[in-house]
């Protein structure tokens, strides 16, 4: 948000010079964080609390699911006895526990070896007692998924499913292909398989049915490009990303990414569960975070049709981009990650000139802007080892979890709204 218009316009230019534009900011922000030291490494209105082990890092993953269950006892996270700073590696486990917020104990789940230090391993909650997270099976060499139950503070294998899993939803679960994200989109994949092709027709989106444990391709990749198809899909590597299940289950969004002469593009599409319609949401190729704020309408960050980025609500009723807030707040605002819980919306922000994450809460009744917390981030941790915020509610709206490195190590934080 620190950055001005002309900064700003100088970024959009350069989306065409990727290998310039890369080498280019981070010198500049290096540049900008000397000339703009902060006084401190946060700050933060809420009370906060680290969960975490002594001597260990910690964190959760992404923003669109919360760490916490449904009646605030157990809180999901991810616990590291090695530097976040490092790239993960597929010889370097990282393990799953369990922290009972109410009693205040820890209960082990498994080592994990798929993972990254943005979406972790997809882990979480189907219900109060499930939940859900994927893993590498050395023996059969294949990513599976793995559903947990908790029974009188222990937590038991119910199911192995032969399929990782992306977004849940009761009974069922979406995915993609783990192994295109290998290849084009290296923060969020997994390093187990060394991967050099894929075929479109095998690729895409994926349904799990939690029941029996199958899977089968629901949406192909060769479906999707021929949707609507443009000519810039030509000769250009595509590949699915970012799939959210809407609140009532039966509808989906995802990300249609491609890349061509090192430049990436997105649109984002709505799918359909009880058939293969598909509806084009955005096409002006620029696409980021995405939240349902109700099964009708959507929160993202995007470029419109008069070529502006910001925050704009998408209404699949009315079929319809527009703008939901008055408040000038967002006339400037820069890409970030948004969770909503009832008429609330908490969001960050990438980094400043000072290199400090701010936190945000909106109010869609009053249209009212608050911060209520920064927090610093070293370019020590930067592209793949980055430490977004990643803000969550918890399903009451009690409790903000995030993510963050201000410490100089990655932990997880929970910050007490009331």
């Amino acid at each position: 948000m620190s950055y001005n218009k002309i900064e700003k316009s100088i970024a959009r230019f350069l989306e065409d010079y990727p290998f310039i534009k890369r080498i280019s900011k981070k010198y500049y922000q290096l540049f900008q964080y000397f000339l703009n030291k902060p006084k401190k490494n946060f700050s933060s209105k809420l009370k906060m609390k680290k969960i975490s082990f002594e001597n260990e890092e910690s964190f959760f993953g992404y923003y669109d699911k919360s760490p916490v269950n449904l009646d605030n006892t157990f809180v999901l996270f991810l616990s590291v006895n090695f530097s976040t700073k490092e790239k993960p590696k597929k010889d370097k486990s990282i393990k799953i526990f369990l922290y009972n917020l109410k009693e205040d104990f820890f209960i082990k789940i498994a080592d994990v070896f798929s993972y990254n230090w943005q979406q972790a391993c997809k882990l979480q909650w189907i219900d109060n007692e499930t939940f859900i997270f994927n893993n590498f099976d050395k023996k059969s060499s294949k990513y599976i998924s793995l559903i947990y139950k908790i029974k009188k503070n222990e937590a038991f294998l119910k199911k192995e499913n032969s399929f990782p899993i992306y977004d849940s939803f009761e009974n069922f679960a979406l995915s993609l292909n783990f192994n295109a994200l290998f290849l084009y989109a290296k923060d969020y994949s997994y390093k187990n398989l060394n991967i050099k092709k894929i075929s479109y027709k095998n690729d895409g989106i994926f349904k799990i049915d939690f029941g029996t444990g199958n899977y089968n391709l629901i949406l192909s990749m060769e479906e999707i490009i021929k949707f609507n198809f443009k000519s810039s899909f030509e000769k250009a590597k595509h590949y699915v990303n970012h799939i959210m299940i809407s609140p009532n289950g039966d509808k989906y969004i995802f990300l249609h990414r491609w890349i061509k002469n090192g430049i990436k593009k997105d649109r984002l599409i709505l799918g359909f569960l009880e058939n293969k319609d598909l509806k084009i949401l955005s096409d002006n190729e620029m696409v980021s975070h995405c939240f349902w704020k109700n099964n009708n309408e959507i929160i993202a960050y995007l470029r419109n049709d008069k070529k502006i980025d910001n925050y704009f609500i998408i209404n699949l009723r009315k079929n319809k981009i527009s703008n939901f807030s008055k408040n000038k707040f967002f006339i400037n605002i820069g890409d970030g990650h948004p969770n909503i819980y009832k008429n609330k919306m908490v969001f960050d922000t990438y980094p400043n000139k000072s290199r400090m994450q701010e936190l945000f809460i909106y109010d869609f009744e009053n249209d009212n802007v608050e911060k209520i917390a920064e927090f610093f981030e070293s370019l020590e941790f930067y592209e793949e080892t980055r430490c977004d915020l990643h803000p969550r509610f918890s399903y009451d709206g009690k409790y903000i979890f995030i993510d963050s490195v201000h410490s100089g190590k990655r932990n997880l934080y929970i910050l007490e709204r009331f």
